[in-house]
């Protein structure tokens, strides 16, 4: 598929007379084009580099212009899992896909109770994603003596095939894509009771899987783990519906959930940690809108800092005038 965008653009070029500037207006031309998507053009780039690495190592070329070129850059995202254009690759983070602190109190309280509205709980507390939620157990859960808890993030759940895997879908915990993925969360008194509380009614998990997947947190009621697709279309969405809120999807809850922090005035660096993020350049790209817009009072903090150390330099300089005007007739006395 890639040949067909290589040639005849450049095909017909003899391979010393392709520059870096060509293959960047290669580019240029295929992602104002509309049709490929940033990555598909990086894709046909890194074709046209590997032939020209073949070459380089026969001696028949100096450099590979495919290789120098600067890669296509599109708009910042964060990865999703069902929620993304196939062709397009993730979806951006937009506005009409959070829920402020309203509508999330409304979704709770319309939610089913058990298994359910703790996981949409959890999932909008936390920030944690579907697959981390779905694979997490009760030995990463910490009860702390002050009521309060932490999670401990470790592992996700994968129902997608394996490489040449045929039949019928099975669940598979792994490891985070990355080492940020491994992270410890914070939960409130509130919801540590709640957890606590649901630990005792929590089914149990079956026992043909258990040595594998542990005791989880959020098992089907046959014990089994739960399927993402299931949160979504027998949890999310029909809560959503009974509380006549729109689509958000279930990514939707970790991006309101980092849109809220942002906006209490949470630091970049927290936030990218929290969400699991190797770098903060992500967040800051996926979250731009919120960052830009963040209303947090710190300009004011500032000022009354500032004006305070004033105060109190001034407050000092006039004590030492007083005590230089007195210091003389002292001595006259």
């Amino acid at each position: 598929m890639n040949w067909k965008h290589l040639n005849p653009p450049v095909g017909a070029l003899k391979l010393d007379r392709i520059s870096v500037g060509m293959v960047e207006e290669l580019r240029d031309d295929l992602i104002s084009d509309g049709k490929l998507s940033h990555r598909s053009v990086n894709a046909i780039l890194t074709t046209g580099a590997a032939v020209f690495q073949c070459v380089l190592r026969r001696g028949l070329v100096r450099r590979n212009p495919f290789q120098l070129a600067e890669r296509a850059k599109g708009p910042a995202c964060e990865i999703v899992d069902v929620e993304s254009d196939a062709r397009k690759g993730p979806l951006p983070v937009t506005p009409d896909r959070v829920l402020t602190p309203g509508e999330i109190a409304r979704l709770l309280e319309s939610a089913r109770p058990g298994c359910y509205r703790i996981l949409l709980t959890m999932a909008a507390t936390t920030g944690m994603r579907i697959g981390e939620l779905t694979a997490l157990r009760w030995s990463d859960v910490q009860f702390n003596p002050d009521g309060t808890g932490k999670v401990f993030v470790r592992r996700s759940l994968s129902w997608a095939r394996g490489a040449g895997e045929i039949g019928p879908l099975h669940p598979r915990f792994c490891a985070p894509k990355t080492k940020a993925g491994l992270r410890t969360i914070s939960i409130s008194g509130d919801f540590a009771r709640v957890l606590k509380t649901w630990k005792v009614a929590c089914p149990a998990m079956d026992t043909s899987i258990r040595d594998q997947a542990g005791y989880l947190v959020f098992p089907t009621a046959g014990g089994l783990p739960l399927n993402r697709l299931t949160v979504l279309k027998c949890g999310l969405r029909p809560t959503l519906r009974k509380a006549k809120l729109r689509d958000i999807g279930l990514h939707g809850l970790r991006h309101s959930f980092a849109s809220i922090l942002i906006a209490s005035g949470a630091p970049i660096t927290e936030v990218q940690g929290l969400l699991g993020h190797s770098n903060p350049n992500v967040t800051l790209g996926v979250y731009a809108h919120w960052f830009k817009n963040a209303e947090t009072g710190s300009v004011a903090r500032v000022s009354s800092l500032i004006l305070s150390a004033k105060n109190r330099t001034t407050s000092e300089n006039r004590h030492e005038i007083d005590t230089i005007s007195v210091e003389p007739e002292a001595r006259i006395a």
